[in-house]
């Protein structure tokens, strides 16, 4: 049901968020040269940090990939979202237009969070998703994405589509495909191109290259309208969700265009 529900919010956010966005900046804490770091969990398969909201509140929110804006669930934000007063890693900035979405959208089984994080707060800032340590460094964008004690394999070159959706090469089995990373979405999907060209079947792990690291992944399989959207063609598409960086370093440079992983 997870999987689903974020499939259907990828939608969403797609058609309904996008229109209100504008790239933010980055906070007078990350201006300042410094490195913040926050809390990072893993629940219902999403990627869930700390924000702070003007009233004391700890709101719950998970990161996302495939949105250029903060959206929060009708419950929290009412009819002025903006009055919340948000602050992550304390900094009021990246938050830009916030949207509001019905609160189905941000429940999965009996998990409950209270917004999403996208481009507005990850898309001026290099990121290192670190959820094996239960946390999350962001920092100003360097001349290079390096993170000083994390080993990271070479990293693989991302394509911005729309200034939201990432698209990468990797390979599955020694084949080449393009992918997209999703991260509010629980699970790695592949559209069935991949599993006839990968010669892979349901359940069983795959060898996946990102950049210069084999990771074992396994991907679920069956196309989604927004899956097949990426493939028109049916050679084969991979969507990365949360599970790419469950037990996984991520580093994450949309300035740098570079995506870089845990070293296997």
């Amino acid at each position: 049901r997870g999987r689903s529900m974020g499939r259907v919010w990828t939608s969403t956010a797609l058609h309904a968020l996008i229109a209100v966005a504008s790239l933010g900046s980055a906070g007078p804490l990350l201006a300042q040269g410094h490195t913040a770091e926050v809390p990072l969990a893993v629940e219902a398969g999403w990627l869930i940090v700390p924000v702070e909201a003007a009233d004391g509140r700890t709101l719950r929110f998970a990161l996302h990939t495939a949105i250029n804006t903060t959206a929060v669930a009708a419950s929290v934000g009412g009819d002025d979202p903006a009055s919340l007063g948000l602050t992550f890693a304390g900094s009021a900035e990246p938050f830009g237009a916030i949207g509001t979405l019905p609160d189905g959208a941000f429940t999965r089984g009996d998990t409950r969070i209270d917004g999403y994080l996208g481009l507005h707060t990850l898309g001026d800032v290099d990121v290192l998703i670190d959820a094996p340590n239960g946390r999350m460094l962001i920092k100003p964008i360097g001349r290079r994405m390096e993170w000083p004690g994390v080993e990271l394999a070479a990293a693989s070159r991302m394509r911005i589509y729309h200034g939201v959706a990432l698209r990468t090469e990797i390979e599955v089995e020694g084949q080449p495909f393009s992918a997209t990373i999703d991260l509010a979405t629980a699970a790695n999907t592949a559209t069935d191109g991949v599993a006839q060209k990968a010669g892979i079947g349901a359940g069983a792990p795959a060898t996946v290259r990102i950049g210069s690291a084999n990771h074992s992944l396994t991907l679920d399989f069956g196309g989604t309208p927004v899956l097949d959207r990426w493939d028109p063609d049916g050679a084969g598409f991979v969507a990365f969700g949360a599970a790419l960086a469950a037990d996984c370093a991520l580093a994450i440079s949309y300035v740098h265009q570079e995506l870089r992983t845990c070293v296997r």
